[in-house]
């Protein structure tokens, strides 16, 4: 747990972030991440990362960096300023089990380096309706078991997102 700390200028050759997760867990609460060479939190393959109240500013890159989209991430009542890009970026991959991209006070989900894909056994619940932010984005439901839900009041979607199944 990680509670009432300020990180900043964090990270390591190669992964310069204030809080990098590969195979572990972590809990940040009322914390400041900032001025890191890249994205204040990465969160790589195995990673769990429980937010809240934390802000994330002057970061190179994201406010937070989700390198393996199948991370799982509970987030609350976060602040991003002055980051290269005030945004949760998520790097793509496939997503088993039940994932939600919460409405955080970080609203917005930068798919920038391919499709997202929920596979049959996945759900993926996005609860902001400005989660998807503009631009093209991709996330494809790999059989007609995966499921895609969007969660909260008058949700819409651009027309610049594109939803594709494949499979049965």
């Amino acid at each position: 747990i990680i509670d009432h700390v300020v990180i900043a200028k964090g990270g390591f050759t190669g992964g310069s972030c204030d809080l990098y997760l590969l195979y572990g867990n972590a809990t940040v609460t009322n914390s400041q991440l900032g001025s890191s060479e890249d994205s204040g939190v990465c969160l790589d393959h195995g990673s769990t990362l429980v937010m809240t109240d934390t802000q994330l500013t002057n970061n190179q890159e994201y406010a937070i960096d989700v390198i393996d989209a199948g991370a799982i991430f509970i987030l609350d009542n976060l602040t991003a300023t002055g980051n290269m890009s005030d945004t949760i970026g998520v790097e793509g991959g496939t997503l088993v089990g039940n994932h939600t991209w919460y409405k955080s006070g970080i609203d917005t989900y930068d798919l920038f380096y391919g499709a997202v894909t929920v596979a049959p056994t996945g759900t993926l619940n996005i609860e902001s309706a400005a989660a998807l932010g503009t631009g093209t984005k991709s996330v494809e439901l790999t059989t007609g078991l995966g499921s895609l839900l969007l969660d909260g009041a008058n949700i819409s979607i651009p027309s610049s997102v594109t939803f594709n199944t494949s499979g049965e």
